[in-house]
């Protein structure tokens, strides 16, 4: 507060004065902004909205969503463009002048050469099925002879059954397996770490029991 002689040096648009002539401010009065006055006021009503408008807001928003879902598939697996793999928009202008005509002895030679390979072809599966008919004709013959055989003479059909050691001259010499060492040390120490669970004969007698109760009881 200042007393009652600073007011009459201070300007009247600087201070504030109070009913009692006493100064409350000592500053500019256009510094003072005042409010209107806030009354109570009754709350606003609610928008009342219509389900199926509502309903209807939700499946147009839903299929939407849909939609932008279907289109990120389907570009999702769509590869990013190499500058390298794309051609340049003034080539296939200029083809004409990148072809050059067939040569005439050249397609003479491949045709020569697909001719020559089918006639290869057909020669290898004739030979093939003459060979395979040989065998089974060799086969047959082979069979039907042994059975004969064994109706004459079975020790000489025994004979000829046998496996033939000569036939592929095959020599090997010592062990197939090195033999243990007799009274030789393992190296190491062997310990048993497999887990046993035995039941107890008292405990299983007492579940059975106890089960049979409650399916009496049921």
């Amino acid at each position: 507060m200042l007393p009652s002689t600073a007011a009459r040096v201070i300007p009247s648009w600087h201070r504030v004065v109070s009913t009692s002539g006493r100064v409350l401010w000592a500053a500019p009065a256009e510094n003072i902004h005042t409010t209107a006055a806030l009354c109570g006021a009754p709350m606003k009503k609610k928008k009342r909205i219509d389900p199926a408008l509502q309903k209807m807001q939700l499946d147009r928003k839903r299929k939407r969503l849909e939609k932008q879902i279907r289109l990120a598939s389907r570009f999702a697996k769509k590869l990013k463009p190499i500058d390298e793999c794309e051609i340049h928009r003034d080539i296939p202008k200029h083809s004409h002048l990148r072809t050059s005509e067939p040569d005439i002895e050249v397609q003479e030679e491949q045709v020569q050469r697909l001719q020559l390979r089918l006639e290869w072809t057909q020669y290898k599966a004739k030979q093939s099925r003459q060979i395979t008919r040989k065998f089974d004709a060799m086969i047959s013959a082979q069979e039907a002879a042994l059975r004969e055989l064994k109706l004459e003479n079975l020790s000489l059909y025994e004979l000829a059954v046998e496996k033939d050691v000569e036939l592929l001259p095959y020599k090997f010499v010592g062990p197939c397996e090195t033999p243990p060492i007799p009274g030789h040390l393992l190296d190491g120490n062997y310990t048993e770490t497999t887990k046993s669970y035995e039941l107890d004969p008292e405990i299983v007698k007492l579940m059975l029991d106890k089960n049979d109760r409650m399916r009496h009881q049921k």
